[in-house]
């Protein structure tokens, strides 16, 4: 049995921003969805408040900015720490959504999300 077309699955996107504000918000807008959320990092050397400020109220709940940024150079090592920030940033926001089920073995939660979505 396919579990994937039996329940609505979430989507997480992480995105790194560092110019263009409106062609940003019109990519949220495009992946907008009812299970969708964007976790997003903004580079260093910009002001984040460029993106913040555009976004439109609709979008607000789904959209969660990593707490620390880092200037980015294409290839240097500060890209592998801003994926690392949105990745921690997505797993401490998904334990968190799950803390009611810390009851449970690893595997039976990592089997449960492939089969059945805990986070409502």
């Amino acid at each position: 049995m396919n579990y994937y077309f039996n329940y609505k699955m979430k989507i997480a996107y992480l995105i790194s921003v560092y110019k263009d504000p409106q062609q940003f918000v019109r990519m949220l807008k495009a992946l907008r969805g009812k299970e969708t959320y964007f976790f997003i990092h903004v580079d260093a050397k910009v002001d984040d408040k460029i993106f913040i400020d555009n976004l439109p109220i609709d979008l607000l709940p789904y959209v969660i900015f990593t707490s620390k940024r880092y200037y980015i150079q294409w290839g240097g090592f500060n890209q592998v720490l801003y994926q690392k920030e949105l990745l921690y940033t997505y797993v401490y926001i998904l334990k968190f959504a799950l803390k009611e089920f810390s009851f449970l073995p690893d595997k039976t939660i990592l089997c449960g999300v492939m089969k059945k979505s805990f986070v409502n």
